[in-house]
């Protein structure tokens, strides 16, 4: 009996217990989605560092980077919006994968 529990420690499989599915087809099409989802709000993100990055290169005398200052307020307001945007086509596309599903 000691010999057969190690055994399903080792494998992290719990006695009387079936296997998890396969992952359904519309579920990897759905992770895919999140994926891009999350990749371009995180490029979003990485992006909003640009502003603050000309900001700073003006105040330290890069002439170049010196534009009004409302350029990069609106470019900041661009950016927060994609971001937000993305955040909320995140939480509808989980919600929508969450009324499909049969388990949800």
């Amino acid at each position: 009996m000691t010999r057969k529990r190690n055994r399903n420690r080792r494998k992290n499989v719990r006695p009387g217990r079936a296997s998890p599915a396969p992952a359904e087809p519309h579920s990897k099409a759905h992770n895919a989605r999140i994926l891009r989802i999350k990749r371009g709000r995180s490029i979003a993100l990485f992006l909003g560092v640009v502003p603050l990055a000309g900001l700073t290169a003006c105040d330290i005398g890069l002439a170049i980077a010196c534009l009004p200052r409302e350029i990069y307020l609106g470019i900041w307001a661009a950016i927060v919006g994609a971001v937000i945007g993305l955040s909320i086509r995140l939480v509808l596309e989980r919600r929508r994968f969450q009324q499909q599903s049969p388990s949800g």
